[in-house]
């Protein structure tokens, strides 16, 4: 194995592995999404204004703006108690 693969894997078995384990992982969220939702079809296509849809209106953006306050604080706050970083 090159020594640029060894951040990736130890071994090229254990790349193969988890590459294969991702692929399995894939395939059970697909299998479990047709069997849910069923193979595509026309009926299952959405027409719809999609200008009205994300029009931007004052209760959209601050909605937005806090929710992105409250991930900024939320993240200062562990990276400061739990990972001891000072700003």
């Amino acid at each position: 194995m090159t020594r640029w693969l060894g951040w990736i894997a130890p071994s090229a078995g254990h790349a193969l592995r988890r590459t294969l384990v991702i692929v399995v992982a894939a395939l059970v969220v697909l299998a479990a999404t047709v069997a849910l939702e069923g193979l595509p079809t026309p009926k299952h296509d959405l027409h719809r204004n999609e200008r009205l849809v994300f029009q931007a209106d004052f209760r959209r953006g601050s909605v937005g703006l806090l929710g992105d306050l409250v991930f900024i604080a939320v993240w200062a706050f562990v990276g400061r108690r739990v990972f001891q970083i000072h700003l």
